[in-house]
Formats: C-alpha cells, sequence, structure tokens
C-alpha cells in the first residue's frame, strides 16, 4: 500500500505540473503530431494501437489486459461487496 501510494502521489504530482506547464493533461507532442476533431484523433490513434498490436508485438499483453479485466468484472458481478478484494493491481496500472 506505501508503494502504490508514493506512485499515486508522484504521478500526481507531476500531472499537476504538466498541466501547469503546457496547460494540456496528455503530452502536447501528441497533439502537435494529430489535430482535428475528436473523431478523427481517436481514429488515427485507433490506427497506431492496431499497428502495435499486429506489427509491434503488443498482442499478447493487450489480450492478457482484455482477459484479467473481464475475469475480474464477472468476479466483482457475482457480489459487489468482494469487488475490492478481487481488483488486482495490474488491471490498474496497466492503462497508467
Amino acid at each position: 500500500m506505501a508503494c502504490a501510494l508514493t506512485i499515486l502521489v508522484a504521478q500526481g504530482v507531476y500531472e499537476l505540473w504538466r498541466w501547469s506547464y503546457y496547460g494540456a493533461w496528455l503530452p502536447t507532442t501528441y497533439y502537435v503530431k494529430v489535430a482535428g476533431p475528436l473523431a478523427v484523433r481517436v481514429s488515427h490513434a485507433w490506427g497506431q494501437f492496431s499497428r502495435m498490436n499486429f506489427f509491434g508485438g503488443l498482442l499478447p499483453y493487450t489480450l492478457i489486459f482484455i482477459f484479467a479485466v473481464v475475469a475480474t468484472v464477472a468476479s466483482a458481478l457475482k457480489g459487489w461487496h468482494e469487488f475490492p478484494d478481487k481488483m488486482r493491481f495490474d488491471i490498474l496500472f496497466a492503462p497508467a
């Protein structure tokens, strides 16, 4: 718990600094490469994500993450009072 709290605080401070310095939550280099309406940016990002999955070797990790999320949600649907116990660190850390 101490490690998770340390990471959360450090990441939070970094995100606040980046927001105050750049005025954006995401890195500005991404916005330089992709400009336009949200639908165009999402479409472009999905294309990049697909290429990384199929040609960059990311597919096994993406599938593992999807299966882990599905298993956690399925076990949480059985009983919501057990949901915090079923939530694993890898599911929370992978998107970060």
